[in-house]
């Protein structure tokens, strides 16, 4: 019997506004899962011996959210030929966190346990005390419950938790990873290349709030600095760091407008 691996994390977003929690689920089959473990090993001791892109914090390479930007691109570079299919579900947290994310791991595990339930999956979730594991336990027992009156030969999946150690863990935590700087307000040009360049591995996204699917034929896309062009001016806007940064885009707007009128000056002067 076929097993397939599948590797889940999670992390906290703002999407139109609102307080998000998003799921990755990477699904890698088992003759790729040594293969893409020893790949990934070998250039984490690569990276751990290079003197430029290295990190003193050995323990901690590999997490998207404490890694360089240049080590962030070489790790993402070479995710992108791995054998892996990964999906992403998303909600608001407006109810509690624990409810949310196990309906999430549902909309995830739902359609690919029935697609192949000729196959046996191992289960890997990091350890979150936010999680009701009774509540998350019974949902998966309805789940195969309702999968199994079509396929009864479908196996209970085993489920085990991981740390960051296992470096397989480090792959849907990339794919939130670049997800979630996707969406960052004002975002520089580099966090949405991150995002394209996982584009093809990224199967599916889901907007459960909307009911909206993206895949490869029908790409997610959210435009730069949308959130900043409507962004109202407040005395608390005006006061903020944020606002008046260099890298905001109010900031760049403002330095055009001052550059093109000092041009044109200069150039009735000069007549």
């Amino acid at each position: 019997m076929k097993i397939i691996h599948c590797y889940f994390d999670e992390t906290e977003l703002i999407i139109d506004g609102n307080k998000c929690l998003a799921l990755a689920g990477v699904f890698i089959e088992d003759e790729y899962v040594e293969s893409i473990r020893e790949s990934l090993l070998e250039l984490k001791a690569h990276l751990l011996d290079d003197q430029f892109t290295g990190k003193k914090e050995k323990s901690r390479i590999f997490h998207f959210a404490e890694d360089t930007q240049g080590i962030k691109s070489i790790i993402i570079d070479s995710m992108r030929d791995k054998e892996y299919r990964a999906y992403i579900a998303y909600k608001d947290l407006n109810t509690t966190y624990s409810e949310t994310y196990i309906s999430i791991v549902e909309k995830i595990l739902y359609d690919r346990l029935q697609e192949k339930y000729y196959c046996k999956f191992q289960i890997y979730f990091e350890q979150n005390n936010k999680v009701n594991q009774v509540k998350m336990g019974i949902k998966m027992e309805n789940m195969i419950t309702r999968i199994r009156e079509n396929h009864p030969d479908l196996e209970f999946p085993s489920l085990e938790k991981v740390t960051k150690d296992n470096i397989l863990s480090a792959i849907p935590d990339y794919v939130l990873g670049v997800f979630r700087s996707y969406h960052q307000i004002d975002r520089a040009p580099y966090m949405g290349l991150n995002f394209d360049k996982l584009r093809n591995k990224i199967r599916l996204i889901v907007d459960m709030k909307n009911g909206m699917y993206y895949s490869r034929s029908k790409p997610y896309i959210i435009h730069p600095i949308q959130k900043s062009v409507l962004l109202p001016v407040t005395s608390s806007n005006i006061s903020s760091k944020s606002y008046l940064s260099p890298k905001s885009y109010w900031f760049r707007q403002v330095s055009h407008i001052v550059a093109l009128s000092k041009n044109y000056f200069l150039k009735i002067i000069s007549r």
